[in-house]
């Protein structure tokens, strides 16, 4: 999924590891409508998670690599 591997590469880019959800979806929504959007990030985020390509906490709205490694 080319959505979550911009995902994983963003995370692995910053220093700290770590992005907000907010990040993403402002990206797509300059391709899709917001409800569009929103599926499309879940998906992903669902996706990546299954895959272990990195973490989302859904309280705080932060992606991050700190529960796939190691």
């Amino acid at each position: 999924m080319p959505l979550a591997a911009h995902i994983r590469h963003v995370l692995d880019e910053r220093e700290e590891h770590r992005a907000p959800r907010a990040r993403f979806e402002f990206e797509l929504q300059d391709h899709l409508n917001q409800g569009d959007a929103e599926k499309t990030l879940r998906a992903a985020i669902d996706w990546g998670r299954y895959a272990e390509l990195f973490s989302y906490d859904d309280q705080t709205r932060m992606f991050g690599l700190d529960h796939t490694e190691g």
